[in-house]
């Protein structure tokens, strides 16, 4: 585990998502993507067949959306070299958090 200093959404960062979520439609068309996901059932079929290609997956420790414990069991549906990282102080926003942790992982991974 390794933890991270937040470097995170700057005030123009959230000015920029603030103006574009204005745009008529924006809202409504962002929060439907998870009310479809609440209101569906999980097809199971599509996980007949396992994940062929080595895997990497960044997890921030701070989500406070998507619990740690989702990623137990995730070897299960790979057949192939997996890796998790968990990065400590770090939120659903990974990338944004820590650039510097999550590039180092990819590079890492991708070499």
């Amino acid at each position: 585990m390794v933890g991270c200093t937040i470097k995170n959404f700057t005030d123009e960062d959230l000015s920029e998502f603030v103006k574009a979520f204005k745009q008529e439609g924006a809202l409504t068309g962002s929060v439907n993507y998870y009310r479809a996901m609440l209101q569906t059932k999980p097809n199971r079929a599509i996980f007949k067949n396992k994940i062929q290609s080595p895997t990497l997956l960044i997890w921030g420790e701070g989500d406070k959306a998507l619990g740690k414990e989702l990623t137990y069991g995730t070897e299960e549906y790979i057949d192939a070299t997996y890796e998790v990282k968990y990065i400590s102080n770090c939120s659903h926003w990974t990338q944004n958090d820590c650039p510097d942790e999550v590039n180092e992982y990819l590079l890492d991974f991708f070499n």
